[in-house]
């Protein structure tokens, strides 16, 4: 199978979170099955870029990437189009990585001009929260895409069940599966204490993920706030990820008028056994976005034996009932509560809560079954002619 991957960001670029890290992964598991991948991406990270434009790159085994040189300081490539096109020619499989991606429109009617199955993966662009977000050029985005017969072209990869549903109430009864992001399950106790200063040693909750006002990263910074005010905090608030300049100064200064400037740490982008080791010995994640359709530094914490805090905007209902983690409602109150519970309850009951959050996580996001599952659909896919 030769598959193309059409998404707007790819590794290295870190401004962008955990989508970044999911997009790499399903290349990878593809690649590591013997297919052929193609990813075309812009070379944007944020406001810097990845380099020049230049030709396909090796970036992991069967997996090429043709980074396009953007326009500006957004993602609009237009050299993509024409590389798309002259890809397209000898893949077996489309892989589109979002939904508002811009050059769309010619995506659906190149795949349906050549047979060519298409899958797409909304990753969250069809929640309620995100399409209020510029509205109009959306519903002209989907009024487009319906009009040229994307629903009846294309299926849907939701990486939730809440991800599914939001898909079916905008576009529709359509074909599709669940399939969550894969996470790696490391054994528990392999990380080592965390290599950063202010960190290692100091009790701390921790927030992962991209830096941009829809995470809602400034409540947990009030929430942390109220606690201290209270004499109750007794923690550090370790704020990992990368976003504009603008408003991680934003975020600080935040931070200093509320109080808690010398409690909140910002350590920017982490990866590898860096991260591996904040996952490791936070007392709790947190996750406060607006909406997600998955929350991959959810699925990471469980994986590392630590409980997480979601509020109800992310489907991880499933935290109440593996009894590993709080779901709450969208208020900084609620936010506190949890925040006092994780920092305040004994190491008993947090290594019970971590050891049944790696169960799951291994029952469920393992990255070898993930890319099992989604091989098999890939292979299934492109196997038939679209209609």
């Amino acid at each position: 199978m030769r598959m193309l991957l059409v998404t707007l960001y790819f590794p290295p670029a870190t401004a962008y979170g955990g989508p970044v890290r999911s997009a790499a992964f399903v290349s990878e598991v593809i690649g590591q099955r013997g297919h052929e991948v193609q990813v075309l991406t812009t070379n944007g990270n944020g406001q810097a870029d990845l380099g020049p434009d230049v030709g396909w790159r090796p970036f992991a085994q069967g997996v090429t990437v043709r980074y396009c040189k953007r326009w500006g300081s957004g993602l609009f490539a237009p050299r993509m189009a024409w590389d798309f096109v002259r890809s397209a020619r000898r893949a077996d499989l489309v892989y589109v990585w979002g939904f508002f991606v811009w050059l769309m429109p010619l995506i659906v009617l190149v795949c349906r001009a050549m047979r060519l199955p298409l899958i797409v993966s909304p990753r969250g662009m069809l929640q309620p929260a995100a399409l209020q977000v510029k509205p109009v050029r959306k519903r002209l985005m989907l009024g487009v895409c319906r009009a040229l017969g994307m629903t009846g072209l294309a299926e849907f990869h939701a990486t939730s069940a809440e991800e599914a549903d939001a898909v079916r109430e905008v576009l529709g009864e359509v074909a599709g599966q669940v399939i969550p992001n894969g996470v790696e399950v490391p054994d528990a106790g392999s990380e080592g204490e965390p290599p950063l200063e202010g960190v290692a040693g100091t009790p701390y909750v921790l927030y992962l993920g991209r830096l941009h006002p829809f995470k809602q990263v400034d409540c947990l910074i009030r929430a942390a706030a109220s606690l201290k005010r209270r004499g109750e905090l007794g923690m550090h608030v370790c704020i990992a990820g990368a976003g504009e300049a603008g408003y991680l100064q934003t975020l600080r200064d935040l931070a200093r008028t509320e109080g808690v400037g010398d409690d909140v740490i910002f350590v920017g982008p982490v990866e590898g056994r860096v991260k591996s080791s904040l996952l490791a010995h936070a007392r709790a994640l947190v996750l406060p976005s607006r909406s997600e359709s998955f929350g991959l530094s959810v699925a990471e914490a469980l994986a590392h034996g630590t409980p997480a805090i979601a509020v109800k905007t992310a489907p991880w209902s499933g935290l109440v009932g593996n009894r590993c983690g709080w779901w709450i409602e969208e208020s900084e109150d609620e936010l506190a509560s949890a925040l006092r519970e994780a920092m305040t309850m004994d190491q008993d009951r947090r290594t019970a809560m971590g050891e049944r959050g790696r169960a799951w996580a291994a029952r469920e996001f393992e990255s070898s079954a993930v890319g099992a599952r989604l091989a098999g659909w890939f292979e299934s896919v492109a196997a038939r002619q679209p209609t």
